[in-house]
């Protein structure tokens, strides 16, 4: 609003306020006072303001896929903070200098969102495929739209930081009033001021595998045996905080350890690191209770890095290299001996002879049987081809074995 000044011929200022528009009577509406309602109208003038707001964030957490790459889903979210419309709405996004070399990436699948570009058009990876946007879209004065759109990433080995930051950019050009732009907020917050780089954390890798081992394979029943575990990692990185667990199934009891921890048959320890390419073995120690086949496994239970093709403590029912299992056929011979002789009323003076036989009952075959008789007073060993005497004691040969029955 203006006011003007000047002096009528008496030499007495005058001022007038101005009115809105063209007329300029100081009572337009000609009621003899001058200021009242209606006059001295400020004059309004409109000026346009196209302003456009970004954010960007990480949907969730990036998946672990099969080939050991992860899935990541962004999030974009334009605001149209302006007083005018905004036409030509596009949003830029450029990987390459995200994800440095040996790195490799790809977008998957199709953006989603109204005016998004197919994926083969979005690429990301250089200026001439990082419009997210078709470029012809719209926004009204308070609008907001969302997109998203997922990259796969491979990390072929990459050993530097697993943080990556990022960035977009938004333009659009106002209705009246020129272009608009804004680099994007973290997060949801769409507000057009300031600027901060989404982050993504892509969890380092460790490839494990088990192998389990036995001390014997075919022990007796009673007899105690030693289990070794031996965790193997194929990278790329070192994997920390390793738990190993093992339930002792029936026919074996635990016995000692100097690395695993009984809870009621569930065995369970922790080996804090083992590079890429190396391996860590526990063992324990266990009484064989039954005679007959019985299956021991383990398996990683829990690391720190994720495994792609084997998912930590998902049990040992499965065909995954992060499980392990060995089999013992323990054996148990329930023998039975019977002994005869030729002459049950001989003279003093006559030789007699005994017949020693034993008997197996199974269930196993009896292997390195030996036989053996304290002769008593009143008898005196002669001879024998199965026999050897020591004073009065007779230890047989060896019987290779003895079949069941």
């Amino acid at each position: 609003q203006a006011t003007a000044t000047a002096q009528n011929p008496t030499g007495q200022t005058v001022t007038d306020l101005s009115n809105n528009g063209v007329e300029a009577n100081i009572d337009p509406n000609n009621n003899s006072f001058a200021g009242d309602n209606g006059e001295n109208t400020p004059t309004p003038v409109s000026i346009s303001d196209p302003r456009i707001g970004t954010a960007k964030s990480v949907v969730g957490t990036p998946t672990l896929k099969t080939d050991g790459s992860y899935d990541i889903v962004y999030q974009v979210i334009n605001k149209n903070f302006g007083n005018v419309a905004l036409n030509n709405v596009q949003v830029v996004e450029n990987l390459s200098s995200v994800f440095p070399s040996p790195i490799t990436y790809a977008i998957v699948g199709n953006p989603t969102g109204t005016d998004a570009n197919t994926s083969g058009t979005f690429q990301a990876s250089s200026p001439s495929n990082s419009n997210l946007l078709t470029g012809t879209g719209s926004l009204a004065v308070g609008e907001s739209r969302t997109y998203t759109f997922t990259v796969n990433v491979k990390l072929n080995g990459y050993t530097g930081s697993n943080t990556f930051l990022n960035t977009v950019t938004s333009s659009a050009t106002g209705a009246t009033g020129g272009p608009a732009t804004d680099v994007s907020n973290n997060g949801t917050d769409t507000n057009p001021t300031g600027s901060t780089p989404t982050p993504v954390t892509i969890q380092n890798q460790a490839d494990l595998s088990l192998t389990k081992t036995v001390s014997k394979a075919t022990p007796n029943v009673g007899e105690n045996i030693t289990y070794t575990i031996t965790v193997s990692n194929a990278g790329p990185n070192t994997a920390t905080n390793v738990e190993v667990k093992d339930v002792l199934p029936a026919g074996l009891q635990f016995v000692s350890s100097s690395q695993l921890v009984n809870v009621v048959g569930t065995l369970t320890g922790t080996i804090a690191s083992i590079p890429s390419g190396g391996s860590a073995s526990v063992n324990f120690v266990a009484k064989v209770l039954a005679a007959g086949t019985t299956t021991n496994a383990a398996e990683v239970s829990k690391a720190d890095q994720p495994d792609s093709d084997s998912p930590h403590g998902n049990g040992t029912a499965n065909t995954e290299d992060d499980r392990g299992s060995v089999d013992i056929n323990a054996q148990q011979a329930d023998l039975e001996l019977t002994k005869a002789v030729s002459k049950t009323n001989p003279n003093v003076g006559e030789t007699i002879t005994y017949t020693i036989t034993v008997v197996n009952k199974g269930p196993s075959i009896a292997t390195n049987v030996q036989v053996k008789d304290i002769l008593p007073a009143g008898l005196g060993f002669v001879s024998s081809s199965n026999f050897i005497n020591t004073s009065g004691t007779l230890l047989s040969n060896n019987i290779a074995s003895i079949a069941v029955g």
